[in-house]
């Protein structure tokens, strides 16, 4: 799309549970944008419940912010509160009795210095284009009819000979959408609002909350495995190939970007499980749209300091760690026992020094198999039985052999799993070693077993096994605050040459059970032996320094591993 100056968007969507704070500094280390581009979902944050006063009287009756509200006068408060607020309650309340904090909650404060999305508009030359997501009511579009703020499902717009079109809600599919629409609406919807912008459709951004469907984008997992994307907006993207489109919805592909046909589909959907997964994305629209992915302040991270506490630690203006073990009120506010606060301790010297520091002799087998498997993702829904390897690799540190069998044939898998307990008997003193804290890789392959060769499970049982994450974390805390298998083993010097990761692998082969798409099966092998590969080097680097280790190779192997990988299909 030939363009002067690029246009700047900051795009994020699904901003659930991340602090509102933090979008307006993300927005800030790249100000002034030319647009802000909201993709919906949890408007009415953006649009904070009016401040409640420290005590409210109504009828001669006195409340205050925690006081419960008797059913019988219910009706009489939320009378008095519609009044003084000019609008109704976004919710029924029924049924139950609330606090006055609660019943204050079921109102918005209209006035744009209470609007987050109009305070963020200042940062932005064309201001706030937004939609409403799923989940929410149809009075959250009030949010969006703010100053700076435009509704783009309701009134597309054309911005330096750009247009903009938008497509709230998500596709009906029975009760879970407040907002939905059908496919045959979609279309419809389109079609209106191109007619209305009267743009090229090479010179057309679609800001959908719901992603289309055919790009790896619209996958949901909350209630089991599906496909959330609109066909019809699939269809319209391949027959007029838009210049971009935005959406989010599907949380687990927030983050990602995909081609449809010669068209930029981009899915900024922030975690709604973990408040520090927060996406946004700088876009760039030029001759061809860039997309660069803004990474949030890391934050205070430490030792049994997660999200909660992390914010704790900030109300309480805690920027460094050091500052908890001065300050015995902060740690009580964190709840920091004596135990942890060593822990922390700790991990301030070991962070210092740049080296794990044991507290007490690990006693650990001598010899060790390194395995690591491949699933499908644990769902609930029509998927969601029980998952169990279709890929398996192990070491002795001298070799590595894999075994892959993706379907699910009866006589191929048994002999996978015959053939993997023909190999660790092989090796009768070593111990088979995985890394989860979860002993995830010991019960997927018993799930296995039993499925395909339930009379080996006795083989298998009698198999001496070893998580070494779970392990190692009782004794050792390392100068880094993750400990995934990915971090551990870069920190010892392990150079991964795979991007994946065990939940993309899993949801590739859900796609793969649920609709047949292709493997990428070279790619999944090979990410599935580096992972033996870094568990063994991270055994070596981390135990060789132990405290009952003196000599400098704690298991002698050889690292000169054999460059080809032995598979059996």
């Amino acid at each position: 799309m030939a363009m002067g100056k690029p246009l700047r968007i900051f795009f994020f969507s699904d901003w659930r549970i991340q602090s509102l704070e933090l979008a307006e500094k993300l927005i800030q280390s790249i100000a002034p944008v030319d647009i802000i581009v909201y993709g919906g979902d949890d408007v009415a944050r953006f649009a904070p419940p009016p401040e409640i006063p420290a005590t409210m009287t109504i009828a001669d009756r006195t409340y205050f912010p925690e006081s419960f509200i008797p059913l019988d006068e219910m009706s009489d408060v939320l009378l008095a509160l519609s009044e003084q607020m000019g609008q109704e309650p976004k919710a029924s309340c029924t049924g139950r009795e609330l606090t006055l904090r609660q019943m204050f909650a079921l109102y918005r404060d209209p006035s744009p210095a209470n609007n987050w999305l109009t305070k963020f508009a200042q940062y932005a030359h064309y201001g706030v284009l937004g939609i409403i997501g799923n989940d929410g009511d149809p009075a959250d579009r009030a949010v969006l009819h703010a100053p700076g703020v435009r509704d783009l499902h309701a009134k597309p717009t054309i911005i330096e000979n750009v247009g903009f079109l938008g497509i709230e809600g998500a596709i009906s599919n029975g009760s879970r959408n407040a907002i939905g629409l059908a496919e045959e609406e979609v279309r419809e919807h389109l079609w209106t609002s191109l007619r209305h912008l009267e743009a090229s459709p090479e010179r057309l951004i679609i800001v959908t909350h719901t992603p289309p469907a055919g790009c790896r984008l619209d996958i949901g997992i909350r209630f089991g495995f599906e496909y959330l994307g609109s066909e019809a907006l699939k269809n319209f993207i391949l027959e007029y190939q838009p210049a971009l489109v935005l959406c989010g919805h599907c949380h687990n592909r927030g983050g990602k970007s995909a081609l449809l046909g010669s068209t930029l589909v981009v899915n900024a959907a922030s975690d709604n499980t973990n408040p520090r997964h927060a996406r946004a994305a700088l876009i760039e629209l030029g001759e061809s749209p860039t997309v660069t992915w803004l990474t949030p302040p890391p934050g205070l991270t430490g030792p049994d300091i997660g999200p909660k506490r992390a914010a704790t630690l900030a109300s309480y203006g805690i920027t460094q760690l050091e500052e908890i073990l001065e300050n015995s009120a902060v740690r009580t506010a964190i709840q920091f026992s004596t135990v942890r606060t060593a822990r922390l301790r700790t991990y301030i010297r070991a962070q210092a020094e740049n080296t794990p520091v044991w507290l007490e002799r690990p006693e650990l087998p001598k010899q060790l198999l390194f395995y690591d498997v491949e699933t499908g993702l644990n769902l609930g829904g029509v998927l969601g039985q029980p998952q169990e390897p279709w890929i398996i690799a192990v070491s002795d540190g001298t070799e590595v052999k894999q075994w892959a069998v993706p379907e699910e044939d009866r006589k191929r898998r048994r002999t996978m799993y015959r053939e993997f307990l023909a190999y660790v008997h092989a090796h009768p003193k070593y111990t088979l070693c995985s890394w989860s804290g979860s002993s995830f890789d010991e019960r997927m392959v018993e799930a296995g077993i039993s499925r395909w060769d339930s009379k080996r499970l006795p083989v298998w049982n009698a198999v001496p096994k070893l998580d070494l994450l779970r392990a190692l974390k009782r004794c050792l805390v390392l100068p880094i605050a993750g400990w995934s298998l990915k971090e551990v083993a870069t920190w010892c010097g392990f150079a991964y040459t795979s991007d994946l990761d065990g939940f993309e692998v899993g949801l590739h082969y859900e796609e793969y059970r649920a609709s047949g798409e292709p493997l990428p099966f070279e790619e999944i092998a090979r990410y599935n032996v580096e992972d033996v590969r870094a568990l063994a080097l991270v055994a070596e680097r981390l135990l060789q320094i132990s405290p009952n280790v003196t000599n400098s190779k704690r298991f002698g192997w050889n690292w000169n591993w054999l460059t080809k990988t032995k598979k059996k299909q």
